[in-house]
């Protein structure tokens, strides 16, 4: 009896699935934390300067798989081999996309694909690693509004689209681990406040590298002008 595939990844137009790999294990550690340390004389311990407006950063961060593929003739094996290599490491920084990882996708390059052959059971070993940003992304932006995709256990529901007269104070909500920066969606140009600073927009889709939501933060924008304003960014959390 042949067991199903249920679980895959796909990377650029590679699917393990469509050429017959089985999944024997992931590895995804978490990050290594950018630490920034000083040891002064004098001090017990040391000082950690790591953490920068209550976030973290983090270095890239190593996902290990190994899959197999079983029941192959030997000049199958080879042509296998071949083929799974060429795939994965001929591109350069894609999606790779997990069942494991439901609605979100790790962003990186493949760093080594290593195959073990197994004679005596027909059988085909294949590590592969991936080098990847260090935190998932969603697959669809915060505020896409895609109810079948709604996660009631990390979500927030939030409107999506204002309608300003005058002035208005808007909540938005970062639920993700990293800091983000939204992009606005307006109809006629409008000024969006702060903390005490003011930003302006024009219509159209634009973003402001200075306005930014810390992470799992609710964000009060004073907003000035009569448009019709949304907001959109994507969420990133620590998978």
């Amino acid at each position: 009896m042949i067991l199903e595939i249920v679980e895959y990844i796909t990377f650029g137009d590679f699917n393990t699935k469509s050429h017959g790999w089985y999944l024997v294990s992931r590895d995804a550690p978490t990050p290594e934390e950018k630490e920034v340390l000083e040891n002064l004389l004098y001090s017990q311990g040391a000082l950690d300067f790591s953490m920068m407006n209550d976030e973290r950063y983090f270095n890239n961060r190593i996902i290990t798989y190994e899959f197999k593929l079983p029941n192959t003739r030997y000049a199958d094996r080879k042509t296998a081999e071949r083929e799974i290599k060429s795939a994965l490491m001929r591109i350069g920084k894609s999606r790779l996309t997990d069942t494991h990882d439901e609605g979100f996708y790790w962003y990186g390059k493949c760093k080594s694909v290593k195959v073990q052959d197994d004679a005596k059971k027909k059988a085909l070993i294949a590590t592969i690693e991936f080098d990847c940003y260090p935190f998932l992304t969603a697959m669809d932006d915060y505020f896409d509004d895609v109810w079948d995709d709604f996660s009631f256990e990390y979500s927030v529901a939030n409107w999506t689209k204002w309608e300003i007269t005058g002035k208005q104070v808007i909540p938005v909500f970062n639920p993700g681990d990293t800091t983000i920066i939204p992009k606005i969606i307006s109809s006629s140009n409008i000024v969006i406040n702060f903390e005490g600073t003011d930003y302006q927009f024009s219509s159209g889709e634009n973003e402001n590298v200075l306005l930014k939501i810390p992470p799992r933060k609710l964000a009060l924008f004073t907003i000035t002008g009569n448009a019709d304003v949304s907001f959109r960014f994507p969420r990133e959390v620590l998978g």
